[in-house]
């Protein structure tokens, strides 16, 4: 791209005022280029070539404004060329006459600059004149009607100066009647674009439910406009004119009028509310002021009576709701999505031991141990993410609450959630004494029908042994020998023996259900009482051959009933003797521990397995089992074992493996 095609470039503006603008300049810089060629010629041939300085300063202004134009400064472009345009035209109309020029072009060129700058078509209307006069001037000139004191011949150049100053005006007139033409398009479209702003406006307050009101600063109603959807009061002709004491009570005239001179003065919105009775109903309206000048504001008025019910409504059912939390027993609680605490019922701060402000925001760690809080959180997460409900049992501080958990939905999303927990403590409390209760009342009904099985049989078995070696006895008693009668009698004495110790075991056991025995727990030695049983079961044991061996020191001293010590003593023993073979050994030991001594009574006999040692002290599970010589027992020793030293604040154990023997352990307070 060459220099001077780079010069004429026309460049394109978003703006089509500017486009316009920008095409006039380049027009001028065409004419300025042309008007430079002519007064070059004109220069070189009549006048010697005296023009450096003159061209010079239009080459600069020229480039200057090309710049600018190139810049969007297109007001400052389009001034800078059209001043050396007008010098050109005082050059070419007064050849010689350097001053002369410049007052005559220097004219109309502020004119035209004062009307680019200021956008004013009367500055381009006053440039035109400026520039027809000279135009007429230089016609004056070639007519001869005015005489050209430096020159007085009319020549070729003359012609061309016309047909360019002709050029130049028609070029200014273009930009003035396209600035007169813009001028009216634009004052048609703020016209047009008025009228539907208004349009707008009256359709906009049309569909608001209020009224709007212009009033002065002494109240004064000097237009009024009702929406159709609110109940219109008044008319216009009712209204306008009017002054706001006529229409309404004085407390709320005096009140409108205040916040109109409040909002002229502060340049602020005021805003009040008011009521008024029409003889049904009491309605509540709210007034917004804004000043729309120095004298005058506008009121907007809407009906608020369905808003502030719907407040009370709300109010309501806020207070309602705090009562309920502040007094709820049962532990109520909201939650956000990221399970922190939004709401709590009052007990929280009892079960968490710190005031409900401090509570609320926190998560679940934050108030929980770390197990009890991860746990919870979890739930939390789930219910928000799945939407399920969950129940829980949980434990807090030795406590047992049972808590149910919902999500909140709002717009299809899980946005809270909430719940409510119960103290279920005493409730699992009487569960496990109920089950307590119910245990040991099966317990009584077994053992009820164990006794009744006992006596049915057990008891009733011996007696018709003894019957019947009686019978024979009484019957036939002359024809047996010695011998025989002994025999019978002795059977008679163990089938007695036996009944009676049956029988005392059944009352004893029965008496201690029922509560009639109170032990009397006395200071023992434990040797001396252990021994006293051993020495009546001496004989026992060395029928079967077995060997009965104590080894206790004779400083042990414990608390118990001597009674029933000794019968589970003898008892314990009497059944190592009983379920050993002939020649094992019988053992008795003890040791302290703690706050028992513990007596253990260890036989090598059969043993028990694993089931028989499980069922060993419930009587519903209890069999008479035969010794290694066909012993019978009553079935219900080692049960009445239990309960005694049960009764003297001991325990009992056993250990046993079959074929290997048994160990049983009392566990008797030391004294």
């Amino acid at each position: 791209m060459n220099k001077f095609s780079l010069l004429l470039d026309l460049p394109v503006y978003n703006d089509e005022e500017e486009n316009t603008v920008a095409r006039t300049v380049n027009v001028l810089n065409l004419i300025v280029i042309a008007g430079l060629l002519i007064l070059s010629l004109q220069r070189l041939f009549f006048d010697g070539g005296r023009f450096v300085p003159e061209i010079s300063m239009v080459i600069i202004l020229l480039i200057g404004s090309n710049i600018l134009l190139r810049r969007v400064l297109i007001n400052i472009a389009a001034a800078l060329i059209i001043w050396p345009l007008f010098g050109l035209i005082t050059y070419l109309l007064w050849h010689n006459n350097g001053l002369h020029d410049t007052v005559l072009f220097g004219i109309p060129g502020l004119l035209v600059i004062a009307g680019l700058v200021f956008k004013r078509a009367y500055f381009y209307f006053f440039a035109i004149i400026c520039t027809l006069t000279i135009i007429l001037l230089g016609a004056f000139e070639l007519a001869g009607i005015v005489k050209n004191e430096f020159s007085s011949k009319t020549d070729i150049f003359d012609i061309v100066d016309i047909v360019i100053i002709i050029g130049i005006t028609a070029a200014g007139i273009r930009v003035f009647l396209e600035r007169l033409k813009r001028g009216f398009n634009l004052t048609l479209q703020n016209q047009k674009e008025k009228l539907e702003s208004e349009q707008q406006n009256r359709a906009l307050i049309a569909a608001l439910p209020d009224m709007v009101l212009r009033i002065s600063s002494d109240g004064i109603f000097r237009n009024f406009i009702s929406s159709n959807s609110f109940e219109q009061i008044y008319s216009n002709e009712e209204v306008i004119g009017k002054n706001i004491k006529e229409l309404f009570s004085e407390e709320i005239a005096a009140k409108t009028v205040e916040a109109i001179n409040k909002a002229i003065d502060k340049e602020s919105i005021e805003q009040f509310e008011y009521s008024l009775f029409d003889g049904k109903t009491l309605s509540t309206y709210e007034a917004r002021i804004v000043a729309l000048n120095r004298e005058e504001a506008i009121a907007v008025i809407r009906d608020i009576s369905e808003r502030k019910r719907t407040e009370e409504a709300l109010k309501q059912s806020e207070e309602i709701f705090k009562a309920f939390m502040e007094h709820s027993p049962v532990y109520v609680f909201f939650k956000d999505k990221d399970t922190r605490s939004l709401r709590l019922s009052r007990n929280y701060e009892n079960m968490l031991h710190m005031p409900l402000e401090k509570l609320l925001g926190k998560t679940m760690f934050e108030l929980f141990p770390s197990d009890l809080a991860k746990s919870m959180t979890e739930d939390d997460l789930k219910i928000i993410r799945e939407g399920k409900v969950v129940r829980a049992v949980e434990e807090h501080e030795g406590k047992i609450y049972e808590t149910i958990k919902f999500p909140i939905t709002i717009d299809g999303t899980n946005k809270f959630l909430a719940g409510f927990t119960l103290d279920i403590s005493s409730t699992k409390k009487y569960e496990k004494e109920l089950r307590k209760y119910t245990e040991e009342l099966r317990e009584a009904n077994n053992s009820k029908e164990k006794f009744f099985s006992i006596i049915a049989h057990d008891l009733r078995s011996p007696f018709q042994g003894i019957m019947g070696a009686v019978q024979m006895l009484t019957s036939d008693y002359a024809t047996f020998t010695d011998d025989e009668r002994k025999m019978l009698i002795e059977r008679i004495d163990s089938a007695i023996r036996k009944t009676f110790e049956l029988l005392e075991n059944l009352l004893n056991w029965s008496r201690m259900q029922s509560g009639k025995i109170e032990p009397n727990l006395v200071k023992l030695n434990l040797f001396k009482e252990v021994n006293s049983v051993s020495l009546l079961l001496k004989d026992f044991a060395r029928n079967k051959n077995l060997e009965l061996e104590l080894d206790i020191d004779e400083k042990y001293m414990i608390n118990a009933d001597i009674d029933m010590f000794r019968t589970v003593v003898r008892n314990l023993i009497s059944n190592g003797i009983k379920f050993s073979v002939p020649g094992g050994k019988v053992t008795v030991t003890a040791e302290e521990e703690e706050k028992y001594v513990v007596i253990k009574v260890s036989d090598n006999g059969i043993g028990m397995d694993a089931e028989t040692m499980e069922n060993l002290f419930k009587i519903e599970k209890t069999t008479s089992r035969l010794g290694t010589m066909n012993e019978s027992g009553t079935g219900i020793g080692l049960l009445v074992c239990k309960e005694m030293i049960e009764l003297n604040k001991g325990k009992i154990r056993v250990e046993s493996r079959e074929r290997e023997g048994s160990e049983f352990y009392l566990y008797m307070p030391r004294a």
